[in-house]
């Protein structure tokens, strides 16, 4: 099966995806575009989202596209992050973490499959 109908396959089968991305402005724009369908066919199957929560980069264009689209999503931030002003303001619903570990751990607890917008591989704890 070719990879692109296994991510595919992966995504109409879980009710929850968590997606790590970037939160730098400075990725290539074929990553944004990429993250943009993911989140169009993300919300278009009604699968919710959980992701890190961030405003900016993938992690912002992610979660816009979503909620644009009617989606939901969850965003797990860090509390200094969040402190800083790097969060999400619109998601669905924030969670603040004491630290990054603690991030990780919430990201994976919530939900069913975990993958990069790259596409480069699945995501294990």
């Amino acid at each position: 099966m070719p990879f692109a109908q296994s991510v595919t396959a992966i995504l109409l089968t879980s009710m929850r995806v968590c997606v790590f991305a970037a939160s730098s402005s400075r990725v290539d724009g074929s990553y944004a575009a990429a993250v943009s369908e993911l989140g169009i066919l993300l919300s278009g199957n009604n699968i919710e989202v959980v992701f890190g929560g961030g405003g900016i980069g993938l992690m912002g264009i992610l979660a816009d596209t979503i909620l644009r689209e009617g989606g939901k999503i969850t965003g797990v931030i860090p509390e200094f992050m969040q402190e800083e002003g790097w969060g999400h303001n619109n998601v669905t619903e924030m969670i603040v973490t004491p630290g990054m570990s603690e991030r990780k751990n919430k990201m994976f607890e919530l939900s069913d499959e975990k993958f990069t917008p790259d596409f480069i591989g699945i995501v294990t704890p």
